[in-house]
């Protein structure tokens, strides 16, 4: 096994119901991959930020909407950066569920979505 390489010995699709499990595995799978403690306490800090904004949502359940709203009341209430990083953590949290990470087939219909959302938004800023 060469440096960064993890091996999943078990099933994560568990992760499509639980938004803390997800954020958890989110942050150590970026731990595995040597992202820095500042960065992985960053990621946790904006994903608790979303879990509070929509207490009762899944990964599974997040609509384009969700996040849309989310964005909007992260502009609204922060700096045009930290609105960014939101944005930012949102979409690697998004693609480590449907992409690097554990793969959840529920997010495989949605993920075009997702992914088209956040192509239309701009870099800086909502």
């Amino acid at each position: 096994m060469t440096r960064g390489q993890v091996i999943r010995l078990k099933n994560l699709s568990y992760l499509a119901d639980d938004m803390s499990a997800a954020i958890d595995s989110f942050v150590s799978f970026g731990s595995s991959k040597n992202l820095s403690e500042n960065t992985l306490s960053y990621y946790r800090f904006r994903l608790n930020a979303f879990k509070a904004f929509a207490p009762n949502a899944t990964p599974a359940s997040v609509t384009p909407q969700l996040i849309r709203d989310f964005l909007a009341h992260e502009t609204k209430h922060n700096s045009p950066s930290t609105a960014n990083h939101s944005r930012i953590t949102l979409r690697a949290f998004f693609n480590f569920l449907t992409g690097d990470g554990p793969r959840i087939d529920r997010w495989i219909m949605i993920r075009c979505t997702l992914s088209a959302i956040f192509n239309q938004l701009p870099e800086r800023g909502v």
